[in-house]
């Protein structure tokens, strides 16, 4: 991760010196990859992603359940 700000920190668990440089696996369910690489993949072939629900985990291993907003650009 190149920026973790205190929201994140205070949500995920991890402090910014612990997440950033760290992959965004760091906060990806394991069996939430694939979907995270079908994103990536979208936004690389120029299709428009507005919003995602999905879940990303804790330092403590926690589940959270996200609605994630892109940016339109």
């Amino acid at each position: 991760m190149r920026a973790f700000n205190l929201a994140a920190g205070l949500l995920f668990g991890y402090s910014a010196l612990e997440a950033i440089g760290q992959p965004i696996s760091l906060i990806i369910p394991p069996e939430r990859l694939p979907e995270e690489r079908y994103i990536i993949a979208q936004i690389n072939h120029g299709e428009k992603v507005t919003y995602v629900e999905t879940v990303r985990t804790t330092k403590d291993g926690s589940n959270i359940p996200m609605s994630l907003p892109f940016p339109s650009s």
